[in-house]
């Protein structure tokens, strides 16, 4: 999962919680329940950027194939998913 690399997250982490949970639901789709608690992650702890500027930081000095870091499967779930006040939502991938 690149946050836990981007972020050198250690183990027993929330980080950790949702990757065990990706791969314990790898054959079904992103509940939206998840893709909402990754994105409002990435949003409070990534400074201002998006997944993918952080990703596009660590281009320069490491082979990062572009197919690994497309997220607009994500990226067009978030434009469709509404927040609690009914408001269209800021994709952080």
């Amino acid at each position: 999962m690149w946050l836990i690399i981007l972020w050198n997250a250690k183990p027993d982490t929330p980080l950790f919680n949702f990757k065990d949970e990706v791969i314990k639901y790898k054959t079904y789709e992103p509940f939206e329940s998840s893709i909402k608690r990754v994105n409002t992650t990435i949003k409070n702890g990534s400074k201002g950027k998006t997944l993918t500027e952080m990703i596009n930081g660590y281009r320069a000095d490491n082979d990062i194939r572009d197919e690994i870091c497309n997220f607009n499967i994500l990226k067009n779930k978030i434009r469709d998913m509404k927040n609690q006040q009914g408001n269209t939502m800021e994709s952080y991938f």
